[in-house]
Order: C-alpha cells, then sequence, then structure tokens
C-alpha cells in the first residue's frame, strides 16, 4: 500500500496521528476541498493530511489543488493522485 510521504516515515508518522486526531474531519466527508500554495510548506502538508484520512478513514475528500508547477505537485502528491 502506498502511503502519502514514503521518504520520510517521521512525517508519514505525524500526518497519520493527524487523521486520527479529534479535528472534526468528519464534517469534510464526501465534499470537495480546494488548496491554493498546494507545493508550499503549509498547503503540501494540509494536502497530505487529508490524503491520510481519505486512506485511513474512506472520507472521501476530494481535493482539488493549486500549484505553479504540475512537475513538482505531480512528485509531491504521485501517491495521492
Amino acid at each position: 500500500m502506498r502511503t502519502e510521504c514514503e521518504e520520510n516515515p517521521v512525517l508519514q508518522r505525524d500526518l497519520e496521528e493527524i487523521a486520527q486526531s479529534s479535528v472534526p474531519f468528519e464534517k469534510l466527508a464526501g465534499k470537495t476541498v480546494f488548496v491554493t500554495g498546494a507545493t508550499g510548506l503549509i498547503g503540501s502538508q494540509i494536502v497530505r493530511a487529508l490524503g491520510c484520512r481519505n486512506r485511513l478513514h474512506g472520507d472521501n475528500i476530494h481535493l482539488v489543488v493549486l500549484a505553479r508547477s504540475y512537475e513538482k505537485a505531480e512528485k509531491l502528491f504521485r501517491p495521492l493522485i
């Protein structure tokens, strides 16, 4: 199974803790979320955390991302595509 951040196990563990946290992610289930600046520091972690939430809980959060570079976004989010 592919994870959101295969190259960094510490970050992957943090993403899974976020996905399991008490943040009310269930309110986003079945919704579309638009993330601007998706390849930046904060945007990329939001995309990864929501992707992790989808994988672990099946929330079916549809992510639409805006990034300056398609190539960078594809490299960062390959496991989520």
